[in-house]
């Protein structure tokens, strides 16, 4: 360790030594037992210090990740004819999937809102109002959907594996080849669904909630 920085004789100097301040110096060390290990306990503990600095910004960073986009949240909130709007005339972003994952949306009303390739992974919809939503290819992935309502929703090819869609109204929705693998649909209303090509795999589902859906070529 003492080699490394170069304390090995009285009087030498590190090049480049940083002081307490912050400041880039040349810094002459006095060669003696308690000196050496004052300065050695200096650099660990400023190595400690931003090492912990680095940690906490990485973190901070991850969390702030880990959010859903607030610009887009605010605008979702003021309404389906401004949020409809700003889709309709940003259309050259489309393709970069409004970002709403792990948002906190239970109870929302989101009647016929244009959800086209949104990322709502994780996301709290739990007893929210999305009858008639253009949900088509949508990332609900882990989504608790519980009590929500998808009546007359378009879903096709939209993303639902692990959802929780217990008790949910999907009534008349569109579901072609959606994936619904591993899905919790216990007590889901599926009523009048669409549900060609749909895959079922491992979704928790009895026959019984599924009675007047279009089964044709459901992948079970």
């Amino acid at each position: 360790m003492l080699g490394a920085l170069g304390l090995t004789r009285p009087g030498i100097y590190i090049p480049s030594f940083l002081d307490k301040k912050g400041t880039d110096v040349d810094r002459e060390v006095i060669f003696s037992p308690a000196s050496v290990w004052e300065t050695v306990e200096y650099v660990w503990h400023r190595e400690e210090r931003v090492s912990c600095e680095y940690s906490c910004k990485q973190q901070r960073a991850k969390k702030v990740k880990l959010m859903a986009n607030q610009k887009e949240l605010d605008l979702l909130s003021a309404g389906k004819t401004i949020w409809n709007t700003w889709r309709r005339e940003h259309a050259e972003i489309q393709a970069l999937e409004p970002d709403l994952h792990e948002a906190d949306l239970h109870g929302a009303d989101l009647q016929g809102f244009d959800l086209l390739h949104a990322d709502l992974t994780g996301a709290n919809l739990r007893g929210a109002d999305l009858r008639g939503a253009d949900l088509r290819e949508a990332d609900l992935r882990n989504a608790d959907l519980r009590r929500a309502n998808l009546s007359d929703a378009n879903l096709l090819k939209a993303h639902l594996r692990y959802a929780d869609l217990r008790g949910s109204n999907l009534s008349r929705s569109i579901l072609k080849e959606a994936d619904l693998s591993k899905a919790d649909l216990r007590g889901a209303d599926l009523d009048g669904a669409i549900l060609g090509k749909a895959n079922f795999e491992g979704a928790n589902l009895s026959k019984g909630e599924i009675n007047g859906a279009d089964l044709k070529e459901v992948l079970q």
